[in-house]
């Protein structure tokens, strides 16, 4: 990803059993006024807590760190934090490679304009046999979703889709959740 100055790239990076080789979710921010990796991090942290989006995940897993990049890519500034951050549901985890699966919508049309990111520790029992998600699930995390994005810019780091050219990041204007889980088959990898 490119991060242009004045825009930063925040990684969760997710652990606990159930994720034997951690999973990672990336999103790019734009971080108002003077910003620090620290500060950016607080912000993202505190987003996570006043949203509770990570409340429907398993128990047994939560963010480890909260690595942050600022731009440009070769100069700007960096740091890793820890995080207490972590789901708050009891239950079977499935696999580590079934994930729910969040779409990032900007304002522009096209592959270009969305993006996505995958939740990992969702529970057994909200995934149905043909991999539909339960529709409570659903509709409680897609509210989490929306208050997430909506903490985000109350603390000053609005969610942005980075890109891999040159073309300046888009702002996120909704985070939706597919009614259907998704696999990744390099989270099997050992």
């Amino acid at each position: 990803m490119i991060i242009p100055a004045g825009y930063a790239q925040v990684n969760l990076r997710f652990i606990g059993s159930p994720l034997p080789t951690g999973a990672e979710i990336t999103f790019g921010v734009n971080p108002s006024g003077a910003s620090t990796p620290s500060l950016i991090a607080a912000a993202v942290e505190d987003a996570l807590d006043t949203s509770g989006v990570l409340a429907p995940l398993s128990n047994a897993i939560n963010v480890g760190t909260i690595l942050v990049k600022e731009g440009p890519n070769s100069t700007g500034p960096s740091g890793e934090f820890p995080s207490l951050q972590g789901g708050g549901t009891a239950g079977n985890v499935s696999p580590p490679n079934v994930s729910a699966i969040v779409r990032k919508n900007t304002g522009i049309g096209g592959r270009h304009g969305s993006g996505r990111m995958y939740l990992p520790g969702i529970i057994e029992t909200v995934v149905g046999d043909d991999g539909a998600l339960a529709s409570g699930f659903v509709s409680g995390l897609q509210t989490d979703l929306d208050e997430f994005l909506v903490a985000l810019a109350a603390n000053d780091a609005a969610m942005t889709l980075l890109h891999g050219d040159a073309t300046s990041p888009y702002l996120v204007t909704s985070l939706v959740i597919q009614n259907t889980a998704a696999t990744q088959r390099r989270r099997l990898r050992r």
